[in-house]
């Protein structure tokens, strides 16, 4: 089987399931909605295929459908991460739509207008939007509990839920939380350096690897149909996990800087806009000239720079070599992704997991 061929089986399963999930008593309408709208929106959802890839990996292609459950749990997680991030960089637009604290704030000024004070529209949508995460992340847990009604072991189903609740959230959290602080000190370009590059590594394998790792270790877990599979591959494939977790998130910086915003579903240069300590952003200063960098120091972390101004960081960004450090550095992860799998037995699906890693990186998959 091929990476395609895979995915889309993945993307149609996952669908599937998350059709049959019952939202009527999800309620009120705002809160139901802001609980479907990302999923209904698309996405690559690589998480359910590393899942399933890791499942099929363990326990053949039987296991495929016992961890499906799993895989959705995994998709329905990262949007309520998404839901919450969203309100936190205060961002107006995801997945090619409005994020669900600016839209149900919209609607209600479209329903109310003038009747209705937009500060207080703003309040409602955030709470709706931190409602909405709330119930994303009950149905998660509740779709992992449901891999049991398909043959998964059911000791093998606490040890999933706990590596959700009690090794991937507060991983996740610690690195939202390191990343908003280093936001938030960001007085000048020569503060992003107070903070070192492993440090920043480091935000990128909280926010992005603990949740691959969840998706490749569960996966495996369920496939292996054991409490106790072998601690060894488990150890490999969260090694790989955060590796790739790393260069997606490195790739994902990139795209920031040299797509589109139709393309990439969200604004372009926002990571300049609220500061993000960037790789790009780091090396780039580093070799920009004293009027480039005097520049990008009146641009970054300016909430009110105007399109002209993005521009102008962009191209100073483009032409100072943070693109290709960036680049090299997210190639290096996946090398070494690649050669953590050594320790995983060899099949089809281990070759897939290989194929994934490079498509992570140029956005294929």
């Amino acid at each position: 089987m091929v990476l395609k061929e895979f995915t889309d089986l993945s993307k149609k399963l996952t669908k599937d399931y998350f059709d049959s999930i019952d939202l009527d008593g999800v309620n009120p309408p705002e809160i139901r909605d802001g609980v479907s709208s990302y999923f209904l929106r698309g996405g690559k959802r690589f998480r359910p295929a590393l899942c399933l890839m890791c499942a099929a990996a363990a326990g053949g292609e039987k296991a495929i459908e016992m961890a499906v459950p799993v895989a959705c749990a995994s998709e329905l997680y990262h949007i309520f991460t998404l839901v919450h991030d969203d309100i936190i960089d205060d961002d107006d637009v995801r997945r090619g739509g409005p994020t669900v604290h600016i839209k149900v704030k919209n609607d209600l000024l479209t329903e109310y207008g003038s009747e209705l004070d937009e500060n207080d529209a703003l309040r409602y949508g955030t709470a709706s939007a931190i409602l909405s995460g709330d119930v994303l992340l009950a149905l998660a847990v509740d779709s992992v509990c449901d891999a049991v009604n398909r043959g998964a072991d059911i000791k093998a189903v606490q040890k999933v839920i706990r590596l959700l609740t009690r090794v991937c959230t507060p991983a996740l959290c610690e690195g939202e939380a390191l990343d908003t602080r280093y936001g938030m000190l960001f007085t000048s370009m020569e503060k992003l350096f107070t903070v070192s590059e492993d440090e920043v590594i480091n935000v990128l394998k909280k926010k992005t690897g603990e949740l691959f790792a969840f998706c490749t270790t569960s996966g495996y877990i369920i496939g292996s149909g054991k409490n106790e599979p072998d601690e060894s591959v488990l150890t490999a494939l969260r090694t790989y996990s955060e590796l790739c977790g790393i260069a997606f998130q490195l790739q994902d910086d990139i795209l920031g800087v040299l797509s589109d915003e139709k393309t990439l579903g969200k604004p372009i240069g926002s990571d300049i806009r609220e500061a993000k300590n960037t790789l790009i952003l780091r090396e780039s200063y580093k070799n920009a000239s004293a009027g480039e960098k005097k520049r990008l120091s009146s641009i970054v972390g300016n909430k009110n720079a105007s399109s002209a101004d993005m521009e102008e960081a962009i191209s100073i960004l483009k032409n100072n070599g943070g693109i290709e450090y960036s680049a090299k550095r997210a190639d290096e992860y996946i090398v070494s992704a690649i050669n953590a799998l050594k320790a995983i037995p060899d099949s089809e699906y281990k070759e897939l997991m290989k194929e994934a890693a490079h498509a992570m990186r140029v956005r294929i998959m």
